[in-house]
């Protein structure tokens, strides 16, 4: 269908709350990013799966979510409380305005299979004092930048997902654990008050 039309019905849905254009079209993503009113009453955003390799005209295109998506993005929604950015191609560029421009509101946030490093991690401990559930699987932050986390939302993260590629650094799967270095890890883990699951 028309992007423009789709566009247009989400922006003038007033009391529109969720928004999920998840694995949708990049063109239409755009358009409703462009066409969304400033201070929009929206609380979740579901926009995973939306950048990437497209056949058009005989042939792939690239298109990463980039920072002129981002900004407005970010800019125009300023009461979320959920967002998931899950495998969206997002520019390192676009991650680092989202990290660092995040409204106070957000409670959830799912980075996972981004490019997301330990700077941008700490800058959305800055940004979102209130975090309650984090996915950073599959990103480039490193085991050091846990303290960070661990700081910034000890008593308000309850779901934790950290880089798979930990559990090698820790060495939880090797037939020679690094026994002091877990048994660290696992008292600033427990500094977390309110964790209930941690992956």
């Amino acid at each position: 269908g028309s992007d423009i039309l789709a566009a247009i019905i989400i922006a003038e849905s007033t009391k529109l709350d969720i928004l999920d254009i998840s694995e949708n079209r990049y063109s239409l993503v755009g358009t409703v990013i462009g066409k969304m009113k400033t201070n929009n009453k929206l609380t979740a955003i579901n926009l995973s799966a939306i950048g990437g390799h497209y056949a058009e005209m005989g042939g792939l295109v690239y298109h990463p979510f980039d920072i002129h998506k981002m900004k407005p993005l970010v800019d125009k929604c300023r009461h979320l409380t959920d967002i998931i950015l899950f495998g969206s191609k997002l520019t390192h560029e676009a991650i680092t305005y989202f990290c660092k421009h995040a409204p106070p509101t957000l409670l959830r946030v799912n980075l996972a299979r981004e490019r997301a490093y330990n700077d941008d991690i700490r800058e959305l401990t800055q940004s979102c004092p209130h975090l309650q559930y984090l996915n950073i699987t599959e990103t480039s932050v490193a085991y050091q930048d846990i303290i960070n986390i661990v700081l910034a939302w000890r008593r308000t993260m309850i779901n934790l997902s950290l880089p798979h590629r930990l559990g090698f650094v820790l060495t939880l799967r090797s037939r020679a654990p690094n026994l002091p270095l877990i048994s660290q890890f696992q008292t600033l883990i427990q500094e977390i008050e309110r964790l209930q699951y941690l992956h």
